[in-house]
């Protein structure tokens, strides 16, 4: 009998009768007092008899900014979602393991508008550095930073070297010594978590730096290799607020507000 009137209702008022608990969610989880009190509005508007369009558009534009997000690419399906200037795609190329070793910076379009986030990725040095950016507003704004060998042999020294780009002009650099012994062989497992104007970078799973910077308050990731230089990517992963909320937010209104091909979490 449940069954029967729960398919009879009509189409607002189940997407309600399932919002209703995600904006509690939101509630609970909410941090700041204003962002509390925003969720209290919503739910006394969609608590109202006659909910017009206006305060169901506020409820699915809530629940999806609280969705999650979650990107992974593997390179195996060519270089479609990425861009670059000019004929940036030349200087990339595949081995035969199926790495994938970048050239001239490429962006990852689907996420260029993302603000806050964790950007994971595998990676190995073949030639002197192995570089990235994120917070990356286009190809002239961006934060990068790489491994770069200070001393080679088969048991290298290794820094973290990071800097911002702010209108195509970089800026003075950071330089952290890799606190361990790598090998040249090593494969770099580098995390790149993202809140507001804090950056922490973890190699390994070891936290190597923590900074804050408030230039560039969204932007996606990239890939490139310098003169001389050369490194493989074998996988990289973008995510945010893929917690069991945002899962259930993302299932009722998915995140796609940044870009239409984006792919949300499931």
């Amino acid at each position: 009998m449940i069954r029967n009137k729960w398919r009879e209702a009509p189409n607002d008022l189940r997407w309600v009768a399932l919002a209703v608990p995600l904006i509690i969610g939101l509630l609970w989880f909410s941090g700041s007092p204003s962002a509390q009190n925003s969720v209290r509005e919503t739910i006394h508007k969609i608590s109202r008899p006659g909910m017009d369009d206006e305060s169901l558009q506020i409820v699915k534009a809530k629940i999806q900014r609280r969705a999650a997000i979650e990107f992974h690419e593997d390179f195996r399906q060519g270089l479609g979602d990425w861009s670059g200037n000019g004929d940036w795609s030349k200087a990339w190329r595949y081995d035969q393991n199926g790495f994938l070793h970048p050239g001239q910076l490429a962006l990852y379009t689907p996420a260029v508008q993302l603000e806050d986030y964790r950007f994971e990725f595998l990676g190995v040095i073949e030639k002197k550095a192995l570089s990235w950016v994120f917070r990356a507003a286009d190809l002239n704004n961006y934060y990068t930073a790489r491994l770069e060998i200070r001393r080679g042999g088969s048991l290298p020294a290794v820094d973290l070297v990071r800097w911002a780009v702010i209108n195509g002009k970089p800026g003075p650099r950071t330089s952290i010594p890799i606190p361990w012994q790598p090998r040249m062989d090593t494969v770099y497992r580098i995390g790149v978590e993202i809140r507001g104007n804090n950056f922490v970078i973890t190699v390994q799973g070891q936290v190597v730096d923590v900074f804050t910077d408030d230039r560039l308050p969204r932007g996606g990731v990239g890939f490139y290799s310098g003169q001389g230089e050369d490194a493989r990517l074998r996988w990289m992963e973008i995510s945010h607020q893929c917690d069991m909320l945002g899962r259930l937010c993302a299932y009722l209104a998915p995140n796609n507000q940044f870009n239409p091909n984006a792919r949300t979490a499931p």
